[in-house]
């Protein structure tokens, strides 16, 4: 199999071992702090085990999924996206394709897409977006237990929605090259033929400022209520480990609380759930 890929297996092998490598480091991603909290909680009834089924199931939240909590104190269906974990595993999506398209070789020396190089950059995506899906109905099968239960197809859906929108940006940032003396350079956007490159980076501007908002907005209200904050960390009494971990769950949830900042301040509301 070569790198430009003239044999269609080239593609489809890269997206593959792309999707295995991203599905690999986004269990890392949850599950060495989960099991790291575990082994130092010495207070904790939780085994490794749970500790293994947990982050499972934070995984499945962090790529948009849902899960069944039948606890006894929370019952019912959890949706809550922590839009911090979401942000890193799209991330590690991108990259991954990213990659996967520096490797197809997708440009020419001439900055012009080479032949077939949409249908090489389509089977890899599609492959990736496959294969990483699958993955995820797996980890979500996995990670049941009698107090909690992933949706296994929201399961698939949200893990190839993540997988499809990183893999795209992913492939689209392969594209983008520097100039040099003898091979002009590859910008993304001037791939877009006018106007629709000015408004995708007038959209991108305006979606940024209104982010950076409500993340102002949430920091204010933190730094005003320290004193709130620091007295449940005393009540948690988590440890230094088990506060690095809890640190991570927050800034986790950080982005998502901005967006409900964001929503309150132009004049909606925000519903939590029971």
């Amino acid at each position: 199999m070569n790198s430009t890929g003239d044999s269609i297996a080239t593609p489809l092998v890269r997206g593959m071992i792309a999707a295995a490598l991203s599905l690999g480091t986004a269990i890392a991603l949850v599950v060495v702090p989960a099991l790291a909290a575990q082994v130092a909680g010495t207070r904790s009834s939780a085994t490794a085990l749970d500790a293994i089924i947990i982050a499972l199931n934070v995984l499945v939240l962090g790529h948009g999924g849902g899960i069944v909590l039948s606890t006894g104190v929370i019952d019912g269906a959890v949706t809550l996206t922590p839009f911090g974990l979401l942000g890193l595993l799209l991330l590690i999506s991108i990259l991954g394709m990213r990659r996967v398209g520096r490797a197809l070789q997708l440009v020419r020396d001439d900055g012009v897409l080479r032949l077939r190089a949409l249908r090489d950059a389509g089977s890899a995506l599609g492959a990736y977006a496959g294969v990483y899906a699958i993955g995820m109905a797996v980890l979500a099968g996995i990670g049941r237990s009698t107090d909690s239960s992933p949706v296994v197809t929201s399961a698939i859906v949200s893990g190839a929605m993540v997988a499809v929108l990183g893999g795209v940006l992913g492939i689209l940032w392969s594209l983008r090259r520097e100039a040099t003396s003898t091979i002009p350079g590859v910008r993304v956007l001037e791939l877009l033929p006018a106007p629709f490159g000015d408004v995708a980076r007038s959209v991108l501007l305006a979606l940024v400022g209104l982010l950076g908002v409500g993340m102002l907005l949430s920091v204010v209200m933190m730094v005003v209520s320290v004193p709130e904050q620091s007295s449940l960390f005393d009540a948690l009494d988590p440890g230094i480990v088990g506060g690095i971990v809890l640190t991570l769950v927050q800034l986790a949830l950080l982005p998502l609380l901005a967006v409900w900042a964001l929503v309150v301040l132009l004049g909606g509301t925000v519903g939590v759930g029971t």
